[in-house]
């Protein structure tokens, strides 16, 4: 014991090596406590967000589809896709200020999930950039990936630290987000693929269900 010369005896060593495996499951416990309260907060606001953001959907949903069809669509088909410039034009000049608000929406509920620091890593993150993306409509889908690609901010580094910054579109490719975009015109499509598929690499190398190239493997889509 301390201040004694003498040596500890075997019961001695027993219950300072108990008191020490004590002493570290209190703080293990306590730690997994206030992790378990701070994912319980994040979810909380992550989910009130969330409803938000679909609250705002309904409202909308007749003006995306609509604009899908009588705007996205036919700019798209008279594109040769050298280039991102019909994406900009469509984000930056075509859209309807209203759907902006979307955008903007969906922008800011992405970066709550990339900046939390309770979600250390990609795997829980998944969790919620896939909840976001199972509740897209074809057409949400489709505005959202020429908003994302005629972001005139779109490459712009702001996610992360240091050396290990990405922009919000390498977010979006990191998440898989646009792997069930679709377009319903087969000619369209094949036109757009290449284009798509280097802008989303990630994405490309397993998850695109539409946007395959003629040359790829049956296999290169992702199933699930």
């Amino acid at each position: 014991t301390l201040g004694s010369s003498e040596p500890l005896t075997n019961s001695q060593k027993i219950t300072e090596v108990l008191s020490i495996i004590s002493v570290i499951y209190i703080f293990l416990t306590y730690r997994s406590q206030i992790s378990m309260s701070s994912i319980v907060q994040f979810e909380s606001t992550f989910f009130q967000w969330y409803q938000i953001h679909m609250d705002l959907m309904k409202r909308i949903q007749p003006e995306i589809d609509a604009c899908v069809s009588n705007t996205i669509l036919p700019k798209l088909n008279l594109a040769d896709f050298q280039n991102l410039s019909v994406f900009e034009e469509l984000a930056q000049k075509d859209i309807g200020r209203p759907l902006h608000m979307y955008y903007r929406s969906l922008f800011q509920l992405f970066k709550y999930i990339k900046l939390s620091p309770i979600l250390s890593g990609y795997s829980q993150r998944k969790k919620y950039y896939d909840i976001i993306q199972s509740n897209m409509s074809d057409t949400e889908l489709l505005l959202f990936l020429c908003f994302v690609l005629g972001d005139e901010n779109r490459d712009k580094k702001i996610f992360g630290q240091f050396g290990n910054k990405m922009s919000f579109k390498d977010l979006i490719d990191e998440g898989h987000v646009l792997k069930n975009c679709y377009v319903p015109d087969e000619a369209l499509l094949r036109r757009m693929t290449p284009i798509v598929r280097r802008s989303f690499p990630k994405t490309a190398i397993k998850s695109f269900h539409f946007f395959v190239e003629k040359n790829a493997s049956t296999t290169e889509a992702d199933p699930s």
